[in-house]
């Protein structure tokens, strides 16, 4: 049985990590679990595997021939018998036969992978009253996972990404250096309807722009207040609960990177919320009912209810639609998403807390413009008011004053 320092000691493999050297860490893994997968179900090593598939291409061997048609079969039967589903299996081989395409092995024999999955029944999607109850009965950290994937359509890994700086920037005004707690403070006084997140997907690289509401902003902003008071803009918003700890193993243990929260954690955590108040209810697919990418799912569908464009839903989920016009034009236009998302906000699709009150950004506008041009009229009549005491005041003015009467 290989293990995992078997693959990266095996020139094949260095040579695929040199030619690709921007893969994030989590990508490696991915590849280096595949990888090993398949090299224990044909016991060979990943060189033995390259040169078996560039002697058979040399040769002009028929794909029904080549020894890497077999190999696959191989693989998927060995990760059947292991019980994994029908699409962990076509991830595992889909990315060994992106490891091959890497050293120009195409084209690769295609083989059977399953059922294709179904499309999910209306019953399936969630609906508000149950992200409503899984947020009722959640831990502190993962409620507020569920509001800002509610109120932003982030992916699960973005959200777990935000960091400290993302929440001040958001909350901030331009060029106004926040501390955490001014942010807070900010955030608690309700001086925010909702704000910007700039942000890049970690799935595609790509760069957009999505909106955070105020509620989503004051689930943050309690959620950080109970943090320690020492925490800096580069640490993670979310971290795994400590409650259960001794107090003398508290101290800086906001610092470890053992707390941060990755996928895996997540999906582990709402699959037993999901046994515990969903009833381990299952959906078509044999996937949980209550799971975090549904909630993505949501937002985009609460979003077309509001009456959006399917491009504006793309573009605020940092997706991109695919047509070459995207070239040319400024899809991630701030100012059109933003008049997107206040739409979809105070068509109140999106809330989820009946206790906040979404102001009415429009009204809002009208009457701080109608207290700035009363401001500007109290200082002209201020100014006047100090002319004339200063005459007043002023005995030889007052006689010139007569004088001239």
């Amino acid at each position: 049985m290989y293990e995992r320092e078997d693959i990266f000691k095996d020139e094949a493999f260095k040579e695929f990590l040199e030619n690709n050297t921007k893969l994030r860490s989590g990508t490696i893994n991915g590849y280096v679990k595949a990888v090993k997968g398949f090299c224990n179900s044909n016991e060979k090593l990943p060189s033995e595997i390259v040169e078996i598939c560039k002697e058979d291409l040399r040769n002009n061997v028929p794909e029904f021939d080549q020894w890497i048609l077999t190999a696959l079969k191989m693989f998927k039967s060995d990760m059947e018998n292991k019980g994994l589903k029908s699409s962990t299996i076509a991830l595992n081989v889909g990315i060994f036969k992106s490891f091959l395409r890497d050293f120009h092995i195409t084209p690769i024999p295609h083989i059977k992978l399953g059922s294709k999955k179904k499309d999910r029944e209306p019953t399936e999607y969630l609906k508000k009253d149950d992200i409503k109850r899984a947020i009722k009965y959640a831990k502190p950290v993962y409620r507020t996972v569920f509001i800002v994937q509610s109120q932003t359509g982030l992916a699960i890994t973005d959200t777990l990404h935000l960091k400290i700086g993302d929440f001040i920037k958001a909350v901030a005004r331009k060029d106004e250096d926040l501390s955490l707690k001014e942010a807070i403070r900010k955030v608690k006084d309700k001086n925010i309807t909702f704000s910007c997140l700039d942000l890049t997907r970690r799935k595609t690289s790509n760069r957009f722009y999505t909106f955070i509401s105020y509620e989503g902003l004051l689930a943050i902003g309690e959620l950080l207040e109970t943090r320690d008071n020492n925490l800096s803009k580069d640490d993670f918003i979310f971290l795994k609960e400590t409650d259960r700890l001794p107090l003398d193993m508290r101290k800086d243990i906001y610092k470890s990177d053992e707390l941060e929260i990755n996928v895996v954690t997540a999906a582990v955590y709402t699959n037993r919320l999901n046994k515990r108040i969903f009833n381990n209810r299952k959906d078509e697919n044999d996937y949980c009912y209550f799971r975090t990418h549904k909630i993505r799912s949501w937002y985009s569908n609460q979003l077309y209810l509001a009456g959006l464009d399917w491009k504006d839903i793309k573009f605020l989920m940092g997706q991109r639609t695919g047509d070459v016009l995207e070239r040319y034009v400024d899809v991630n236009a701030y100012n059109k998403l933003k008049k997107s998302y206040q739409k979809a906000l105070e068509s109140e699709y999106l809330k989820l807390n009946e206790k906040i009150v979404i102001r009415d950004t429009d009204r809002v506008k009208q009457v701080e413009a109608e207290m700035a041009a009363m401001k500007k009229q109290m200082r002209e009549m201020e100014e006047k008011i100090e002319k004339r005491n200063e005459i007043l005041n002023n005995p030889s003015l007052l006689k010139e004053l007569e004088k001239r009467k």
